[in-house]
Parts: structure tokens; sequence; C-alpha cells
């Protein structure tokens, strides 16, 4: 592993914090937000193996995720084995389109694609859970990165007696502001000798909302790995708790590998070369919903899923209903007449 790690700039203060220099201790808040702000925005594409369990007493699984800009991607490599059953395999972004791969497994051990969905885009993977909610990429139940709760308030420097700084941020509002009013306080504990690192972030309820609630992110492993953007290496959190209040289970993140700032393949965000037999479900909000089946393999599912997309952006307003709900509606109509007549039809005499 390369010992040479990219310095930090931090822009306000004029200086480089490099990994065998200590951070200046007489720094403000506006300067170590500087630079991990940096530091963070530098990480464009992210593709990780890790085991995640959910609870002590869970079995640990083993997951991939991997986010290039605004595409993602998120699958099991590990699972329970349960027989023969089907599972959903991944799930992926591509920018427009969200993609769920399901598979069968059968009682021998081997798997078979069953289907591929696509639906209309959602931009949110669906768990909050991955590595780089680490560094503050992500910040659970609040829908922003630790940047953009940063933008909107900016953050406070607290110095403990041991010397540990702490950037507070108060009443920062989330994406249930909208419709709920909530507000939170993120504190973000500085690990200075792992280039502004976290050790921890903690989230709690602004004001009178406080109460217990909370969710805090305990991260105490790093390893440094391959910056493929500098070619030089920089630390990664590796492990890491997310503690929450209540009932709600302790969330366990073991990091095996990152990939850095690499140019990754478009198959990660959008399936392709299906095995033959694959069956495609159309979930788009537009053009004619069912299932295509694929016969073929290599490229036929993704000319198939490229019909899908296209089909989905033609779709007008006033174009037919597709024949499913159409059936739909005349089921619906003879129903309604044969329940009509039950009630009204002339009863014999006693």
């Amino acid at each position: 592993m390369n010992n040479v790690i990219p310095c930090v700039i931090l822009a306000l203060a004029s200086v480089s914090v490099c990994a065998d220099d200590q951070v200046p201790a007489d720094l403000s808040a506006a300067e170590y937000t500087a630079a991990i702000s940096e530091s963070v925005s530098s990480i464009f594409s992210f593709d990780c193996i890790y085991e995640i369990q959910f609870g002590e007493n869970e079995t640990p699984k083993k997951w991939r995720f991997a986010r290039q800009g605004e595409m993602w991607h998120r699958s099991e490599i590990s699972h329970e084995d349960d027989g023969d059953a089907e599972r959903t395999a991944g799930v992926c972004y591509d920018g427009e389109y969200t993609y769920t791969l399901v598979v069968r497994k059968f009682p021998d051990g081997s798997e078979k694609w069953r289907h591929v969905e696509v639906q209309d885009g959602n931009p949110e993977p669906p768990t909050h859970v991955f590595p780089d909610a680490m560094i503050g990429s992500r910040l659970p139940n609040m829908g922003c990165s630790i940047l953009q709760a940063w933008e909107s308030a900016p953050p406070e420097l607290e110095q403990a007696p041991d010397g540990v700084k702490t950037l507070v941020s108060r009443a920062v509002p989330s994406r249930l502001a909208d419709t709920l009013g909530i507000e939170f306080d993120v504190q973000y504990t500085m690990n200075t000798s792992k280039e502004l690192q976290p050790s921890s972030i903690l989230i709690t309820r602004s004001g009178k909302q406080a109460k217990t609630w909370f969710q805090h992110w305990v991260i105490d492993g790093w390893s440094e790995f391959n910056d493929h953007a500098s070619n030089h290496s920089r630390w990664f959190p590796t492990r890491g708790k997310l503690l929450q209040s209540g009932k709600a289970p302790t969330i366990t993140l073991a990091v095996n590998s990152v990939n850095l700032n690499s140019d990754l393949p478009m198959s990660l965000f959008r399936p392709e070369d299906a095995p033959a037999g694959t069956l495609l479900l159309n979930g788009t909000s537009g053009g004619v919903s069912g299932q295509l089946a694929v016969v073929g393999s290599d490229r036929q599912l993704d000319n198939a899923l490229s019909q899908v997309v296209a089909d989905a952006k033609a779709a007008s307003p006033d174009q037919p209903r597709p024949v499913s709900t159409v059936l739909l509606a005349v089921n619906g109509a003879l129903l309604a007449g044969v329940v009509v007549w039950l009630l009204f039809r002339k009863r014999p005499a006693k």
C-alpha cells in the first residue's frame, strides 16, 4: 500500500495537512468544515464489499454497494440457505429507472434468474445503511449529507477537556420538515489522525422535539485504500455501528474492500446479459404493463429494457390504457351488475 496520502487542502487556512502531520489545533469551525467538505466531495464513485448485521442476534450478510454520481447499485452476495425460494438479488438505479433482479434458488443450490422489474426511477437506495454513511455522505433519517446539513446550519466548534473536537449544527431541516416540522441537531466528532474522518456522528431531535430519540454512528476502524483519481492512498472507515433509540436494532458494518474513484461499468446500474428465459416486468407509469419474455441471452435483456424505457418515455395521457387495466374495469362492471341483480331480484312468495 502506498504510504503517501494526498494532502487535504484547508482552503481558508491556506495550509496542508498530510498523514504524518498533526492537524493544527487552532483551526476555526469554518476551516475544519472546508477541509472535510473537500475530502467528502472528492469521492465521485464508490464500490464496496461489506458485511452488515441487523441486531446482535442476527446472522451477518455480505452486500455490495456502489455509487457513481446519481446512480447506485445494491446486491446481496451471501444469504441464508432457504431452499427452493425466490429472493431479491439486487436493486439498481441508472439515473432514470430502478431495476430489481429476482432469482430463484433450487434445492440443489443452483440459482436461476427469475425476472427483472423496471420501475420509474428512485434516486434513493432502499436503505440508508451503507459504508459511505460512515463519512457523512448520507445522514440516517434526514435525507441529506453532512455537507448539506452544514450548508443549512453552519456548525460551531466544541472542544472537550481531552482535546476531542466536535462540529455541532443545530436545527437542521430534514426531508420530514415540510410535513412534520422536524429539525435535527448533528454532532460530527473528528479523528484528527485520520484526515478528519468522523469517529462519531450523533443525530438528535432539536429543541422541544428532542426527548430521547437518536441515531448515532460510532466508527472505530479505518484502513488506507487507493484513490484511483489521485493514485494515492487515503483513509476510509472499515468498522462502525449505528446505535438507535427505542426498539430499533443496532446495525454493524464491517468493510472488506473499497474501490474509490474508478470509472464503474454501466452494468452495475442497469442489468445486462440476462440468461435465457428471464422475464422482464414493466412497472413503469408509461407504456404497456405486463411480462415480456427474454428468450435469449447476452444483450437481449439490454435491448428489451431499452424498448421498455422508450415506451415509457413515449407514453402520453391520451394513449389507450393497457389491456390489463381494461380487463379489470370490465370485470368490475360485471361484478357490480351481479350484485345489483342479487339485491333487487324479485323474491318468490312464501
